[in-house]
């Protein structure tokens, strides 16, 4: 068996170069247009920000991948660059971009059925209208929704610099590797959620993300490793994801902070807070706690230690009064929030 994993080693390998030649190819023919993004008319940063928000709950709970939730973030962008969306149908295309990125992702037997969908999204979706979206989605991105996501790279980026830390006799310990490589998947997670980042590459968003993670864990464990400039980093991108890691999404903090033995958002806030000359001195957003989100959405505690607990059930985004047509109101059933739309029809074809 190890004769045969190293077989595979060597032949991946081999196919390195050609592997990321392609990705990288594909990756600038998938990047989302933000500045058409930014001309949605009922859609706004918030309402995409609160709908990632959803879509990480709904994929924990229903045990699709990560991988799944980044795909699903760029069909949603890539599908916005190319269409106008109605409020009132926003989370209808999130559901169905999920549900189409889990067919790609992840095994059968996990995929939700349109009834399971039309139960999250309140009821206020018949289960046809999924197969409608589905279909138009689709038609968009003319098929091609497979597109190159920044786990991608990172773990090819983290061997690399792995790699380059040892060739350089200096301490890396059998946990750096694993530490890291799941500290830039934190750091790309975020990402997605802030539209300063859209703009960058996956594979610049790994590079960079691998890059911070490399000088977060040297830095707080004090290894004095040399400072690795990784392959399609750039100084540009990785300040603004030092900007990301200081104002985190509460899922990705819940995420992350549930391994107590390294709960990587605390990482991040001690780095952040002994060279707090790197960030502005901009507000950040304070942390949310889940018995404080279970009694008041509004509230939130001061540190990252009332943290440490796991997504509930997913809640679904709410808003406010975003057009003139269109109201969303807030209501509570069986202990999840729901959308529902006093006005318009809900015909695919509207869009």
């Amino acid at each position: 068996m190890a004769t045969l994993d190293n077989a595979a080693y060597l032949a991946l390998a081999e196919l390195e170069d050609d592997i990321l030649s392609s990705l990288r190819s594909e990756e600038l023919r998938k990047l989302p247009n933000v500045d058409l993004m930014e001309c949605q008319i009922e859609i706004t940063w918030e309402m995409r920000f609160q709908l990632l928000e959803y879509l990480a709950e709904t994929q924990v709970m229903l045990g699709l991948s990560p991988d799944a939730w980044a795909l699903s973030v760029t069909i949603i962008d890539r599908y916005m660059s190319q269409r106008y969306v109605y409020a009132k149908l926003f989370q209808l295309l999130g559901c169905v971009s999920l549900w189409i990125a889990a067919k790609t992702c992840d095994s059968k037997r996990r995929l939700p059925t349109t009834a399971t969908l039309a139960y999250l999204c309140g009821g206020i979706y018949p289960e046809s209208m999924f197969n409608e979206m589905e279909l138009h989605i689709l038609s968009t991105l003319q098929w091609n929704v497979i597109a190159p996501i920044a786990s991608d790279f990172i773990d090819l980026s983290v061997s690399n610099v792995a790699r380059e830390i040892k060739s350089r006799a200096s301490k890396f310990h059998s946990d750096d590797h694993h530490n890291i490589s799941r500290m830039a998947h934190y750091i790309a997670e975020c990402a997605l959620y802030h539209n300063s980042t859209l703009s960058y590459r996956p594979s610049e968003i790994a590079a960079s993300a691998v890059s911070l993670s490399t000088l977060v864990l040297d830095h707080n464990n004090n290894y004095n490793w040399p400072m690795i400039n990784t392959e399609n980093s750039s100084k540009e991108c990785f300040d603004a994801l030092v900007a990301v890691i200081g104002n985190p999404p509460r899922c990705c903090v819940q995420r992350y902070a549930s391994d107590n033995e390294f709960p990587i958002p605390v990482r991040f806030d001690q780095f952040i807070s002994k060279i707090s000359g790197i960030l502005d001195e901009s507000p950040r957003t304070p942390y949310v706690s889940s018995t404080a989100w279970e009694d008041d959405c509004l509230s939130s505690p001061e540190s990252l230690a009332s943290c440490y607990t796991y997504m509930s059930s997913p809640q679904t985004p709410v808003g406010h009064d975003y057009s003139n047509n269109s109201q969303i109101m807030l209501s509570k059933a069986d202990d999840k929030s729901t959308i529902y739309f006093q006005d318009g029809t809900r015909s695919v074809s509207q869009l």
